[in-house]
């Protein structure tokens, strides 16, 4: 528990200020790792710990630059497996502006292009997903 200092005097006049906390990078480390638990919200931990929410957002930022592992997140931080193409394929090039092309666990792959009908592409992957 870090406890906030008050200098000054009360009846002063003016409001008491508060000194600067410094916290270390395990506690930081911790508290960030709070922030991406599945029901809890940047503002709602930074509320419980007596923080500024823009604090959170720069330790976040920090923290992911120096690809700090934090190992029991879970959740928005998952990656999912990508494969890069040295070069586009050759139905691509011909002509075929936009396309996207999804590889799905199945086997089977989905090709869409930008002509595609977005309420049908959402009953397609719904259908998809209900599927697996």
């Amino acid at each position: 528990m870090v406890a906030l200092v008050s200098v000054g005097s009360p009846e002063g006049g003016e409001a008491p200020k508060r000194q600067r906390v410094r916290r270390s990078l395990e506690e930081k480390r911790r508290l960030v790792a709070l922030t991406y638990q599945p029901g809890t919200s940047v503002a709602w931990v930074a509320r419980r710990h007596d923080l500024n929410a823009n604090q959170l957002f720069a330790w976040r930022r920090l923290l992911g630059r120096q690809t700090l592992a934090l190992s029991d997140q879970t959740g928005p931080m998952a990656f999912a497996p990508i494969d890069v193409v040295a070069e586009p394929r050759r139905d691509v090039q011909a002509g075929r502006v936009g396309v996207i092309e999804v590889d799905l666990p199945s086997g089977a792959k989905l090709r869409v292009d930008a002509q595609v009908d977005e309420l049908a592409l959402r009953r397609v992957l719904a259908a998809l997903k209900a599927a697996s």
